[in-house]
């Protein structure tokens, strides 16, 4: 399965599970190709899967550090990367084997240098979690969203010390 159209390899390859319309979505981005970010759905039946169409997401920025969550009270993905060094996010929708970017190049929280993230979707709540380290200042970052068909309201970012992140 060639899960990105370039020739080069794929990096931080992630997915999430859409248990609504049993859609697989993955994403990944290419390392030759600029590292830019790129996501595709697939559908599964039985032990064969089929790939939709790539999506470019960080309209063609490099990006790293990538990560992905599910948010099914929305029916929206959300996508967690760095650009340019900062937390950054894009909302996708999906239709069938069709992802649609909502909102593209968001900042996450005060926008500060970002290393990696953890994503998470709190069913009860109804809320996605974004927590990330800004290794500038050494501070972990919690934020919750509130994810919209085509916008996401972010609460009050929570600033913890790394070495003590709960």
């Amino acid at each position: 399965v060639t899960v990105n159209s370039v020739s080069t390899s794929a990096d931080n390859l992630a997915g999430a599970y859409v248990s609504s319309t049993s859609v697989i979505m993955v994403w990944n981005y290419g390392g030759g190709n600029g590292d830019k970010g790129f996501a595709r759905a697939a559908s599964i039946s039985g032990t064969t899967i089929t790939l939709g169409t790539e999506t470019n997401f960080a309209n063609n920025n490099a990006v790293g550090s990538t990560n992905i969550v599910w948010d099914a009270s929305a029916q929206r993905a959300v996508v967690a990367y760095r650009k340019s060094n900062k937390a950054t996010y894009s909302l996708l929708s999906i239709s069938g084997t069709t992802l649609t970017v909502e909102q593209d190049l968001q900042d996450i929280g005060d926008g500060s240098y970002y290393e990696s993230s953890i994503l998470t979707y709190d069913s009860t709540a109804e809320k996605t979690v974004v927590m990330y380290r800004d290794t500038a200042n050494d501070k972990l970052k919690l934020v919750c969203m509130d994810v919209g068909s085509s916008s996401i309201t972010q609460g009050t970012q929570v600033v913890r010390d790394a070495n003590r992140f709960m």
